[in-house]
C-alpha cells in the first residue's frame, strides 16, 4: 500500500546526498565565506529524520 510512498523517501536520502555532495564540493572550491556545519547538521537530522520515517512504514 506505502510502496510508492516508500520509494520516494528513498529518492529523497539520494538527493539528500547530492546536496551533500554540493556542500562539499562548494566547501571545498570556497565559493562559500560562511561555515557550513549546521547545514551538515540539517542533513544529519533530515536523514536521521527520513530512514525513521521509512523503517516505521515498512513495519
Amino acid at each position: 500500500m506505502f510502496g510508492n510512498f516508500v520509494q520516494f523517501l528513498y529518492i529523497s536520502l539520494g538527493s539528500l546526498a547530492e546536496l551533500e555532495t554540493q556542500l562539499i564540493i562548494c566547501e571545498r572550491l570556497e565559493f562559500c565565506g560562511e561555515d557550513l556545519s549546521h547545514h551538515y547538521d540539517d542533513c544529519d537530522r533530515i536523514r536521521r529524520m527520513l530512514q525513521s520515517l521509512i523503517r516505521y512504514i515498512k513495519q
